[in-house]
């Protein structure tokens, strides 16, 4: 296998629980619905956590509802405002800790074009730009970069912090990317794989498209196979965790995708895992989880893995 040398996504921690080991089974810590999710079975696009809250963003909505992280209680609601140019319709939500603000991905303005907007934790606007007719999942560098993974296009798009297209990245060998973060200036790390496809996987890439190594292959159950890596998460030490939706559960990879351990399952109430945020300090995951079935409600899961 292929060895590279990645820098930390975040900066290194010196407290003790940083350092720890996973735990071999996380354990539940709380799980609550959303208001959306609960009254109107919505599903849960987005997780983003700022200042010590939760922001949750849901579809076909332009409301944020806001958690504390103490109780998980509900702490607020604010509607993201439209005018007669822009309808809301949230496809994700992002956090940058660096300029203590919120990014957008909207997708349903009148005129079809897609963009992003850039907000303070009480919903106010500070700026909005066009994305054309692309649109994908959001991630935030630890410079404060946007980065968007456009699913159809087979490609990454990284913005600055006002808008400013800085680069756009073609995937040569990844069909059908879900979910990219940027590891550092060189480097990205992409979940990749449509119900349709046969080939999932998460694989590392240059800033080139260029694939350096990957984990996965054809779509499966054991392993060394994943089916429909949604979401991707990034500790301060370089381990990649995996939202591995359609296996109802979560992987933990090493710095170079080398297969670690299956961290949750079913056992820990996971059964539609779309999106994460992790919080590598408190050792704790929170996982949007999407299942509408059998009267099941979208809910939030809070996960101890240390």
């Amino acid at each position: 296998m292929t060895t590279i040398s990645i820098k930390k996504q975040n900066k290194e921690v010196s407290s003790n629980l940083e350092r720890r080991e996973y735990k071999d089974q996380a354990t539940l810590v709380s799980s609550f619905n959303t208001r959306e999710g609960k009254t109107d079975f919505k599903k849960i696009w987005g997780l983003a956590v700022l200042d010590n809250e939760l922001f949750t963003a849901t579809d076909e909505c332009a409301e944020i509802e806001v958690y504390d992280l103490e109780h998980f209680s509900l702490k607020r609601r604010f509607d993201l405002v439209s005018d007669t140019q822009h309808y809301i319709d949230i496809q994700d939500i992002a956090a940058c800790k660096l300029q203590k603000c919120l990014y957008i991905m909207n997708w349903a303005s009148i005129d079809k074009r897609k963009e992003i907007l850039r907000i303070n934790v009480n919903g106010n606007l500070k700026r909005r730009w066009s994305t054309g007719s692309e649109f994908g999942r959001l991630s935030v560098s630890n410079e404060g970069s946007v980065v968007v993974t456009i699913i159809w296009k087979d490609k990454l798009k990284e913005y600055s912090m006002d808008g400013v297209l800085l680069r756009e990245i073609k995937l040569l060998t990844v069909v059908h990317p879900r979910h990219a973060v940027r590891l550092n200036q060189d480097l990205f790390i992409v979940g990749f794989g449509d119900d349709e496809d046969s080939l999932h996987g998460v694989c590392i890439v240059d800033h080139l498209g260029n694939s350096i190594v990957s984990y996965g292959g054809t779509k499966g159950s054991s392993t060394s196979q994943v089916n429909c890596p949604l979401a991707l998460a990034v500790d301060s030490e370089g381990s990649i965790i995996v939202a591995d939706e359609k296996n109802r559960r979560l992987l933990l990879l090493g710095s170079n995708l080398e297969f670690k351990k299956v961290i949750s399952t079913e056992n820990c109430g996971l059964r539609d895992p779309w999106r994460l945020y992790l919080d590598s300090l408190a050792g704790r995951i929170f996982v949007a989880d999407n299942a509408i079935k059998d009267n099941d409600q979208c809910q939030v899961l809070v996960l101890d893995l240390k």
